[in-house]
């Protein structure tokens, strides 16, 4: 599929007859393997956008073309505590209707994948903030969609941890090809993961801005600084 998720003219209201939108005339196509991030003012329906994407909100008019399956990375883990770290990630692939067999190897291969094959039998208490992240991560990806959506994954961890899995994720992301659909609150943060970056204000998107830095990126580089700069300008009108 060439382009996975395509918006057109999507708007959301939760009031019908109202013209007071979340989300207004969106339009919007991601592209196979991109990894794009939605940036801008909290409540401007960053997340609104998302839940279209994930099939939890239905558009008050326009139409959307996505996968009838996508992975979810939410801000908190949303973990189930009374499941082990491996359970926690087989549960999604079993509802997937996936055989016992193939759920067995999926959650041995995103394990591996994120690391936490030695934390496999702990339970969601027993971890830290960004091993749940991991979980959150791998049970995501144990479904096999080809669009993965993060909403503010990383917003609750400390920079070190936050630092850390900024690189796994682009580790994953490269092996795996995934369509990513991040929302941040950083700026830094999306100009440091991003191919494009789409800066929403009051439920529209704004202005989409291409990341022209070559990976691997570091907030160091001399061209990191500027790049910001350009967002934050469109952010705020400037």
């Amino acid at each position: 599929m060439k382009n996975p998720i395509i918006f057109d003219k999507v708007s959301l209201t939760y009031d019908k007859g109202s013209d007071i939108f979340v989300v207004q005339d969106f339009t919007l196509s991601i592209n196979q393997g991109e990894f794009f991030c939605l940036v801008g003012p909290s409540g401007c329906g960053k997340s609104t956008v998302l839940k279209i994407i994930a099939g939890l909100e239905k558009p008050s008019r326009g139409e959307i073309k996505k996968p009838e399956t996508v992975g979810m990375v939410f801000q908190t883990g949303a973990l189930l505590p009374w499941l082990t770290v491996e359970n926690n990630i087989a549960f999604a692939a079993k509802m997937e209707g996936f055989s016992q067999e193939k759920v067995e190897s999926l959650t041995g291969q995103y394990l591996k994948m994120v690391d936490l094959e030695q934390f496999r039998n702990k339970y969601p208490r027993e971890l830290s903030g960004g091993q749940k992240q991991r979980v959150g991560i791998a049970r995501a990806l144990s479904i096999e969609s080809e669009v993965l959506l993060m909403d503010e994954p990383f917003s609750a961890l400390d920079p070190l941890t936050t630092e850390e899995l900024h690189n796994d994720l682009l580790q994953i992301w490269q092996k795996t090809k995934k369509t990513i659909i991040m929302v941040s609150h950083l700026v830094e943060e999306a100009v440091l993961l991003a191919d494009r970056i789409g800066i929403m204000k009051t439920g529209r998107l704004d202005s989409i801005v291409s990341v022209t830095l070559p990976r691997p990126r570091k907030e160091e580089q001399k061209e990191f600084l500027p790049e910001v700069e350009k967002v934050r300008k469109i952010l705020h009108n400037q």
